[in-house]
């Protein structure tokens, strides 16, 4: 049995218990309230877990939502057999509609525009993270061949970070997926995020913890956009 949700402010107050019986990748909303999957659903909650309603008809295998910078959607992996497709819903239920239409696609990360949702695609073999826009219209855009799980957008959506296979962090444009930097960092960094203004990314490592065990250590190396973040 999995443990409560636990949902709390910036303030670091006290955390609400959102008990279910089940559940997976909770995400909040704009307003406060929990997004997230379980018994066979996609959910949208209060913070303190009193009311609660599913977003998706019948029971289905949902997965990663996403909530879109303005709250007003939600774009989530939906698992059928021999298929993994991303949909799109608004945030109080209704307008269901699917996004990407290739075998594997997953991950999805929305960008700061809320314009476009990049996600990794698995198909014959290979690896490789694309992009979309929200609404689905148009063909998707492959921007690199590689397995990315952790994406993280700059504030102005022009690029975005992962971490490769090889211990390091690649920042590229959005438009073209060409390289901007390259950074070395510890084989396990993920949960990258930029701060507000874009100048630096963050994530999170266990490389630097004491041999007691420790917690993990947010590191913030420089990253730029050429014109308006110098390289320097």
């Amino acid at each position: 049995m999995r443990p409560d949700i636990h949902t709390s402010g910036r303030e670091w107050s006290k955390p609400n218990s959102l008990s279910i019986v089940a559940y997976d990748h909770p995400v909040r909303t704009l307003d406060g309230r929990v997004v997230f999957v379980g018994q066979s659903n996609l959910w949208l909650a209060t913070p303190d877990g009193a009311e609660r309603k599913p977003l998706l008809p019948g029971r289905v295998t949902a997965a990663e939502p996403v909530v879109s910078a303005d709250g007003r959607f939600i774009v989530f992996v939906l698992q059928r057999p021999g298929s993994r497709n991303l949909w799109r819903i608004g945030l109080e239920g209704g307008g269901l509609q699917q996004v990407t239409k290739g075998r594997f696609d997953w991950h999805p990360a929305l960008s700061p525009d809320g314009k476009w949702v990049a996600y990794a695609s698995y198909l014959q073999g290979e690896r490789a993270l694309w992009k979309t826009s929200v609404d689905g219209s148009g063909s998707p855009v492959k921007l690199v061949d590689a397995g990315v799980i952790d994406l993280a957008f700059s504030p102005d959506s022009e690029l975005f970070a992962y971490a490769d296979d090889l211990g390091e962090i690649e920042v590229r444009s959005f438009a073209d997926g060409s390289l901007v930097r390259k950074m070395t960092a510890p084989a396990d960094a993920d949960n990258l995020y930029w701060n507000r203004d874009g100048k630096d990314l963050i994530y999170v490592t266990h490389s630097d913890r004491s041999s007691s065990g420790g917690n993990r250590s947010p590191v913030a190396p420089p990253c730029s956009s050429g014109r308006r973040y110098p390289m320097m």
